[in-house]
């Protein structure tokens, strides 16, 4: 709807940030950046970011598209049923946890501590000016639950060392963080936020080696599940 616009909660951030006429002088979305058409006919798998809207994971469903649950795993769960209720409607039939994605930020080291201060190091700066920022405006915050951004980074990583969404520690501590996630909601993919600019590229490099090579054995054992593309052909 061109003429009204639509009302877009970052309108701020893409403004400055996004393509040239996409916001309007009053804050509304006008139009949304084009890409090349997609190679794999109809089109590859569309993974859709959510942090819980409900009519954003029950589209998904009705799609056949992959939520990715930017939550806890109690919400991706109760999002999870939303979704398999949708996708019924059109004829899908989805285990719990199948073609649905949770993320999960990693840090893994030798020891617990050297985890501890990855974390601190290439986590909390960018949680406190980046994701904390885009937190405060929207519209599902609970700023009183919410640290100050004038809080030390000290507070920020201790803040994040408690949250579900970051998987810090020993290989058997992420592995049995995951496990213990993945037995509550089988999620079928997994998309893992390390941040490269903040990090060293061979610490990346060594967390993702870990992570294929000790912890996705594990959750592959839970989440045996045939793709979509597979439930078609058949």
């Amino acid at each position: 709807p061109y003429d009204d616009g639509i009302d877009w909660w970052m309108s701020h951030t893409t403004q400055r940030l996004g393509a040239p006429g996409e916001i309007g002088s009053d804050g509304m979305l006008r139009r949304v950046s084009v890409v090349p058409a997609p190679y794999t006919q109809p089109h590859p798998p569309v993974f859709v970011a959510t942090t819980g809207s409900e009519e954003s994971v029950a589209y998904c469903g009705t799609q056949g598209f992959i939520p990715t649950y930017f939550s806890g795993i109690e919400k991706a769960d109760e999002s999870g049923e939303v979704y398999r209720s949708a996708a019924r409607e059109v004829g899908f039939d989805f285990a719990p946890g199948q073609n649905q994605a949770t993320v999960r930020w990693l840090q893994i080291g030798d020891t617990r501590e050297e985890a501890r201060l990855a974390l601190r190091k290439y986590d909390a700066e960018i949680e406190r000016n980046f994701y904390h920022q885009l937190a405060l405006v929207n519209p599902r915050a609970k700023p009183e639950k919410m640290l100050h951004i004038d809080a030390d980074l000290d507070d920020f990583a201790a803040s994040i060392e408690k949250a579900p969404a970051h998987i810090w520690g020993t290989t058997d501590d992420v592995r049995d963080a995951l496990v213990a996630q993945w037995e509550k909601f089988p999620a079928e993919y997994i998309s893992l936020i390390l941040h490269y600019a903040q990090q060293p590229k061979e610490s990346v490099i060594r967390n993702l080696e870990l992570f294929m090579q000790e912890v996705k054995p594990a959750l592959d054992e839970m989440t045996k599940y045939e793709t979509v593309a597979e439930a078609v052909a058949d």
